[in-house]
């Protein structure tokens, strides 16, 4: 928080800077890999072809999005929005694989 205070940071902004903090906490502080945010006892990443699907299904209003801004004449000024876009679009494929595991 105290960084998006401190910069003045925006919506996008403040999300887009979470990512790294948390790959940083996942990798060095809790020492576990990536693929254990989403599945808790995962050992690696794999999508069946539903799972592939599913992300794509899920990463279709993000693209969508990202297009869109591209096309806007002053996108170099929505920097942060387009890589929140592209967080979007990775995470369909991580929520898809979470989806793809989940058991009762």
């Amino acid at each position: 928080m105290a960084i998006g205070w401190v910069f003045r940071l925006g919506g996008d902004s403040y999300l887009v800077v979470g990512v790294p903090l948390v790959v940083i906490f996942q990798l060095l502080v809790r020492k576990k890999s990536l693929v254990t945010l989403w599945i808790r006892d995962a050992e690696r990443f794999r999508l069946n072809r539903l799972g592939i699907l599913l992300g794509f299904c899920l990463a279709i209003l993000p693209t969508v999005r990202l297009i869109q801004t591209f096309r806007s004449v002053d996108w170099p000024s929505q920097t942060p929005e387009i890589l929140w876009h592209v967080c979007c679009i990775v995470g369909a494929f991580g929520a898809a694989f979470g989806f793809c595991r989940f058991t009762k």
